[in-house]
């Protein structure tokens, strides 16, 4: 087993959390469930050279059962699994779990998985404590701004609570919640698996991953009248960066699509993905994402021209994968299932966006703000009809109308550069998700 140092890791990358136990518990159909991580999972692999996931996630039944049906998923290094510093093998993850064929399962892990990516287990715990500590005390942050209805002194008993432990975990979390109203408990819970997660992401120099039902964030109406921790810049900044992501990564694919083709045939419709100059232009643009979260005014303008220059590049080789590569594929197969769909733009109403990455509004703080990929979440948008497509084209004109309004209050000359780039990214995002 060769250990990867995160460090190494280029290009799009993706810390999957879909293989979380707490998850995985929470699912009452696991058929279904399993149907709906396959398909998370195969956009994700569509769009990124690199997956990783948490090697603690690998210690269910669940989890084993899809990587024992695609075992090349592990042996070819199209996931990699990140074990932290403490641990020499994998089995040690096994030692004090009650798992039905535990023996067989363990053999099988050994046997397959031929890539691991270290983390830091200190590093990661104490910034996980401090980052509730900072949202907690700070009354414009993210979570403070979700949990307004709580009194003074809840507020401060949560405070003390964490400040009295030196590392923290996500059950010590679960007893602070289980003080709180229903309403605020599931608050605190969701922001917890948001911070989690992208502590995960961030020890192994990943972009984090969700599924849109667990992600938090200041609403569009907190960004415009500035009720949030984010400086103008940054709130104009995080709403430009997610509109030029979603005008290239934006597709609309078929559900049907995703689940009548392989792990395989996806790994062989990626293939653009994994040319090196697009590797090196998608960190190009990660770097410029992370350089516009720290710039101001004055600068802005260069970080947003070269995102524009690099997500046009990117533009061509997604295009190369959705628009060629798939199509010319399932011509080949030439399946009837294929022929009922007819292409790749059919069955919209059912169609999945995919994994649109989103600057985390935690970005806003300045203790976090480094050269780490796991600033961007990237968070699951899928549709299943056609009125949530609707609502998603109102919620994203309304993201629009309020970048506009940022633009036209900011003072820089360069207003109608910044003006036609946001009209350039809206059309093709437009063009996209029209029904």
């Amino acid at each position: 087993m060769k250990r990867i140092d995160p460090k190494l890791f280029s290009g799009p990358r993706s810390y999957f959390t879909a293989f979380d136990p707490r998850i995985v518990e929470r699912a009452t159909d696991l058929a279904t469930f399993r149907k709906e991580v396959e398909r998370k999972l195969k956009i994700l692999l569509l769009i990124k050279s690199t997956i990783t996931c948490g090697a603690s996630h690998l210690t269910t039944a669940f989890t084993y059962s899809i990587f024992r049906d695609n075992p090349y998923l592990l042996n070819e290094g199209h996931i990699i699994p990140a074990l932290s510093n403490d641990k020499k093998n994998i089995d040690e993850l096994f030692q004090s779990k009650k798992i039905k064929n535990r023996k067989e399962i363990v053999e099988f892990y050994q046997e397959n998985i031929k890539y691991t990516v270290n983390w830091e287990i200190s590093d990661n715990s104490s910034w996980f404590r401090d980052r509730f500590i900072d949202e907690f005390e700070n009354s414009d942050s993210l979570m403070r701004k979700h949990l307004s209805s709580l009194k003074s002194k809840q507020l401060e008993a949560a405070i003390k609570s964490i400040r009295r432990k030196k590392t923290l975990n996500r059950t010590q979390i679960d007893s602070i919640a289980g003080q709180l109203p229903e309403s605020e408990r599931n608050v605190l819970l969701a922001f917890r698996e948001l911070v989690y997660h992208i502590s995960g992401a961030r020890v192994v120099n990943c972009e984090s991953s969700l599924p849109q039902e667990n992600y938090i964030d200041f609403d569009l109406a907190d960004l415009e009248h500035k009720r949030t921790r984010l400086s103008e810049d940054q709130i104009l900044w995080k709403l430009f960066i997610e509109l030029a992501f979603e005008s290239f990564q934006n597709r609309n694919i078929p559900i049907e699509l995703l689940d009548m083709l392989s792990f395989r045939d996806i790994l062989t419709i990626r293939q653009p993905i994994l040319e090196s100059s697009f590797q090196q232009k998608y960190d190009e643009l990660v770097s410029s994402v992370i350089q516009g979260v720290k710039s101001n005014t004055k600068t802005m303008l260069l970080n947003a021209n070269e995102l524009h220059k690099i997500s046009s590049h990117l533009e061509q080789t997604f295009k190369s994968v959705f628009d060629d590569e798939m199509p010319k594929f399932l011509k080949k197969r030439a399946t009837a299932q294929a022929k009922k769909l007819g292409g790749v733009t059919s069955s919209v109403a059912l169609g999945a966006i995919g994994f649109i990455p989103v600057l985390s509004a935690i970005a806003g703080a300045s203790s976090i703000i480094k050269d780490t990929p796991a600033l961007l979440v990237n968070v699951g948008q899928m549709y299943s009809s056609a009125k949530s497509l609707v609502k998603y084209e109102e919620y994203f004109l309304n993201k629009e109308r309020i970048l506009k309004k940022q633009i036209e209050n900011i003072n820089i000359s360069e207003k109608s550069e910044l003006l036609g780039m946001v009209d350039m990214f809206s059309a093709l995002i437009s063009h996209r998700t029209r029904i």
